[in-house]
């Protein structure tokens, strides 16, 4: 008898489960379209930003934890037309904010948890700078991170603004 309740009871459980309530279903998810369109890079004296806006929010967490986990899983490889030189933006030395010297980057995450930003040093470590202007072709993509569904590699260009 005990069984047959034990049992009835795992069976109600499983069935009140939703068909939706997965993983993916509770990550943020990125806006693809728009960033097709060209999303906002701003650059402002030694600094630059590029936003990434989700069409899902970003499930509650800490928003250190979350970049920590971005390192390595998002990538923001921008490319110039003219040189041909290329960097990911993305890479480097991850700081907590303000970036202050080359090849530093942070993310930061607005308050409705929908976009998120890459504030990044407007300088490599090998030199490389984006200029206002100027095009630059730029390859995006996340691969699994617990925060943000995956995006295969994407492409889109983009000509930054000064701030």
């Amino acid at each position: 008898m005990k069984r047959l309740i034990v049992a009835s009871l795992a069976l109600s459980f499983s069935v009140a489960a939703c068909g939706d309530d997965t993983v993916e279903a509770q990550l943020g998810k990125v806006d693809t379209e728009a960033l097709m369109a060209g999303p906002a890079v701003v650059l402002s004296g030694d600094l630059g930003t590029v936003d990434v806006p989700l069409e899902r929010a970003l499930p509650a967490g800490d928003a250190e934890q979350i970049a920590a986990d971005f390192e390595g899983t998002v990538s923001l490889v921008v490319s110039s037309r003219e040189t041909g030189s290329s960097a990911d933006l993305a890479a480097g030395t991850l700081v907590s904010a303000n970036p202050a010297a080359p090849g530093e980057y942070a993310w930061t995450i607005d308050e409705d948890r929908t976009t998120v930003t890459l504030e990044f040093y407007n300088q490599t470590p090998g030199g490389l700078t984006l200029k206002v202007g100027r095009t630059y072709d730029v390859q995006f993509a996340v691969q699994p991170n617990g925060w943000v569904d995956i995006v295969p590699t994407m492409e889109f260009s983009v000509v930054p603004s000064g701030g």
